[in-house]
This record gives C-alpha cells, structure tokens and sequence, in this order.
C-alpha cells in the first residue's frame, strides 16, 4: 500500500510540473501552478520524511 501512497505523490508532482510548464506558456496562471507545484512536492517530501522517522525503541 505504501507503494501507491510513493507513486501517487510522483504523479502529483509530474502533473503540477506540467501544469507549471503550461504556466510558464501562459496557459494557465502561474502563480496558481506555481503553488500547486510547491505543495505538492512539499506534501511528497513531508510524506517521505515522515515514514522513515525513528518512532524510538519497542519495549
């Protein structure tokens, strides 16, 4: 299941890339696009960080 949570957020962030690009065009906003891209690389990169936390010694 963690597999699809990980290739999920790629996705995300592949898409909010385009997104920018297509921004950056003048297609769509940028300062919309630009958002969605830093949220979502934040969200992929507070997910990673997050799973591999030491959550301390089992007793």
């Amino acid at each position: 299941m963690n597999r699809w949570y990980i290739g999920g957020f790629i996705l995300l962030v592949i898409v909010s890339f385009v997104g920018y690009l297509f921004g950056i065009l003048k297609i769509f906003p940028l300062y919309l696009t630009a958002t969605f891209l830093f949220f979502s690389i934040l969200i992929f990169l507070s997910y990673i960080n997050y799973h591999n936390q030491f959550k301390g010694f089992k007793k």
